[in-house]
């Protein structure tokens, strides 16, 4: 009868908020993933800007740099990923997003993710809490621990478990969490520390992610967690 019932519960809300988890997490295990945190998404003027993610980007920004001060405090290693590809316009691994739609996206906004330029820059906002102890890292897929050496450093370092935060939350952010859990890695999202292009889709991949791959938290949380 205990069993049932639990299990009961447990399907009435998602599981990560009914499973004991924070006790299982510790800091000398743990990272910080900031993702795409730049100027083509957060500046009225980047290429993607038509997402209008920078219409309230202080909101998001502000709660990032929130949590890289806390994961400073618990020693606990930044890692400052972006989209990017080559100078010569191809991507950092070759056959990665050669879709139909993407080719076209491209051949339309031929700059997107260009290396060297103003747009694919983290915006100024966060440089300033960036420390070069830190680890930077480009990738050229949606999910971050494709064709670059962010899998490596992790293992390296002994992470077990991300927290996530950046942009965008349905796309990039998602992706990378889905994939790093089905590497064996805990990913907890960081629900103010992100943003996509609507609220709606936004709130929806948090609580998918809190249904099937990892808590969802927010910054204050983060602070507070060890």
């Amino acid at each position: 009868m205990t069993t049932h019932n639990i299990s009961h519960n447990v399907g009435e809300q998602p599981q990560w908020d009914v499973i004991s988890w924070k006790n299982l997490i510790h800091p000398n295990t743990s990272a910080l993933l900031v993702i795409d945190p730049q100027n083509d998404i957060l500046k009225e003027t980047g290429n993607m800007s038509y997402y209008g993610v920078w219409r309230r980007a202080e909101f998001s920004l502000s709660a990032i740099q929130s949590c890289v001060r806390s994961a400073r405090r618990y020693n606990m290693p930044v890692f400052w990923i972006r989209y990017s590809r080559r100078a010569d316009g191809k991507d950092l691994v070759k056959g990665v997003l050669g879709s139909a739609r993407t080719v076209e996206l491209r051949r339309r906004i031929p700059d997107t993710y260009k290396a060297d330029s103003w747009d694919i820059e983290i915006v100024d906002e966060l440089k300033e809490i960036m420390k070069p102890e830190d680890f930077f890292l480009d990738k050229s897929a949606s999910g971050c621990l494709e064709g670059n050496d962010l899998e490596r450093s992790l293992r390296q370092l002994g992470v077990r478990d991300l927290f996530i935060c950046g942009y965008l939350t349905d796309f990039c952010i998602a992706n990378t969490a889905r994939s790093a859990y089905d590497k064996g890695y805990g990913t907890i999202l960081i629900s103010d520390a992100c943003d996509t292009r609507d609220g709606g889709y936004h709130e929806e991949t948090l609580e998918q992610h809190r249904w099937y791959f990892g808590p969802v938290i927010d910054s204050s949380e983060f602070d507070a967690l060890f």
